[in-house]
């Protein structure tokens, strides 16, 4: 579920198709609920989403739109969001605070592993800056950052992105 600008994705979804665990078709109506964020009635099953239709209202004021859009990006260009590839936000934030501001708060801006690196502007992106990250290098500063915010606040970092595969977490 994810959102931007104060808009979540589950509030433009009027269904969900899947394959469930048996590989059967099965779909899932938006007003059943079950999102929250960054969550959604498919976090941590085995269902495979095929394909989702959006319930979109058309913009009587197209300039209006257009406007808000360009200001977003500008936004973004401005906080160098689009500087270095990167996956946007490495965790959810915590109950009353922000990951970024956690991070950027114990001095990680800049740590790096091998390619990977906590973006000098903002604290919880880790940018590919040169290029040469692996999915490891991602896995282990982020791991890095985790434990660092552990010890200094207490606060447990919860992962935004999901790790697939074989990982010693």
């Amino acid at each position: 579920n994810a959102g931007a600008g104060g808009l979540w994705i589950s509030e433009l979804i009027e269904w969900i198709d899947y394959l469930d665990s048996k590989g059967d078709l099965a779909r899932y109506h938006a007003i059943e609920n079950g999102f929250s964020y960054k969550h959604s009635p498919f976090t941590g099953t085995d269902r495979v989403i095929y394909e989702i239709a959006f319930r979109l209202v058309p913009n009587k004021n197209s300039s209006d739109a257009r406007l808000k859009k360009e200001q977003s990006r500008t936004e973004r260009l401005e906080s160098g969001q689009f500087d270095y590839p990167s996956a946007g936000c490495i965790f959810k934030n915590p109950r009353g605070t922000s990951a970024g501001k956690l991070i950027d708060d114990a001095g990680l801006k800049g740590m790096a592993i091998g390619g990977a690196m906590v973006s000098e502007n903002h604290a919880n992106f880790i940018v590919n800056n040169e290029r040469k990250a692996t999915s490891r290098d991602i896995f282990e500063l982020s791991t890095m950052v985790a434990h660092e915010v552990k010890k200094r606040f207490d606060i447990d970092l919860e992962r935004e992105i999901i790790l697939l595969g074989r990982w010693n977490t």
